[in-house]
């Protein structure tokens, strides 16, 4: 978890390519998830808040990648999820897989 001011997709996206430019990996994939204007239930949405237990979430998400490396026989993952208060259409969380 990162708070929302350190949160930089595109660089965070700049190292994962650096780190897997070894030839490796065949494909790169990048997801980018952004806070939504309407809630499932058709709500519009002002603002959503997201707070986390540091500790615990960021060895949850590196359980996560090191799951998906072991299930998926990938070179290497990423999951950076950031916390703050967002606006719809902000960057919320970034995954990637080599």
């Amino acid at each position: 978890m990162v708070n929302k001011e350190e949160f930089n997709p595109i660089e965070e996206i700049k190292s994962f390519l650096r780190r897997n430019s070894n030839g490796r990996s065949g494909a790169i994939f990048f997801f980018i998830g952004k806070v939504k204007r309407k809630s499932k239930s058709g709500k519009l949405v002002d603002k959503l808040e997201i707070e986390s237990y540091r500790e615990k979430s960021d060895e949850k998400l590196k359980e996560i990648c090191r799951r998906i490396k072991r299930k998926f026989n990938v070179e290497d993952s990423l999951i950076v999820h950031a916390e703050g208060i967002f606006n719809p259409g902000e960057d919320l969380v970034l995954v990637g897989v080599a």
